[in-house]
């Protein structure tokens, strides 16, 4: 089983590389078990940000902080 270091680092490669539902369904997962996880709040933000959906982004961007 991947830990969730691992998880999230594989989530952030496959945002770099565009691959925005695999990069959703990582940061999701360490969110799922650590709900309090700033960077995945803040790549989440940022990913859906890129793909207009800005209310959204807003909200998980100020989850983040």
């Amino acid at each position: 089983m991947e830990t969730l270091s691992a998880i999230l680092a594989r989530a952030m490669e496959d945002h770099h590389a565009g691959r925005l539902e695999q990069a959703e369904s990582g940061y999701r997962t360490v969110i799922d078990q650590t709900p309090d996880n700033a960077h995945a709040w803040h790549g989440l933000g940022v990913l859906a940000t890129q793909v207009g959906r800005l209310r959204e982004a807003v909200t998980l961007m100020q989850r983040a902080i």
